[in-house]
């Protein structure tokens, strides 16, 4: 996905073949795709990492937009009862965020049983990017025990 600056049509402009190009672009950055990692994984980490299948992740260019929205769905579950299992998502590239419990998709805790399956997602927006090519990547944590993650999706929307 590619973002180009905006063209601004003057009154009695005659469209060109240039400028609807440009038109073409903007559109097509504002439609979302998504990122689908279906294989079934586990992680011990206390801290945000890469699973062994790294992702899923989208690189955009975000032109001089400053904030995208992201959305995370997958299935997680963890080994122990009242453990947590999380999904954030870190940014590299133009713009460097780490992965935050901030913007987590976050299964489990007090009151959960171990195992319990959850399908969930999550939508938010990331601010504060800078303009160019930005990599967004999935990555995950547990409080504690083992993390199980299957079908994992990223969406990035302009």
């Amino acid at each position: 996905m590619s973002y180009s600056a905006p063209h601004t049509f003057a009154v009695g402009e005659v469209a060109t073949a240039a400028n609807l190009n440009l038109l073409s672009n903007d559109v097509a950055a504002l439609v979302s795709t998504t990122a689908t990692v279906d294989t079934s994984e586990t992680t011990t980490s206390t801290t945000y990492a890469d699973l062994a299948t790294v992702g899923p992740a989208q690189t955009i260019n975000t032109g001089d937009r400053t904030a995208v929205l992201i959305m995370v769905a997958g299935i997680l579950f963890n080994s122990g009862a009242a453990n947590a299992t999380f999904i954030s998502v870190a940014v590299s590239g133009a713009t460097t965020l780490a992965a935050n419990d901030v913007y987590a998709l976050r299964a489990g805790g007090a009151g959960y049983a171990a195992n319990l399956q959850l399908q969930m997602s999550l939508v938010y927006k990331i601010t504060g990017l800078t303009a160019g090519s930005n990599t967004f990547t999935c990555k995950y944590k547990v409080s504690a025990g083992t993390g199980t993650f299957i079908d994992r999706k990223l969406t990035v929307g302009l």
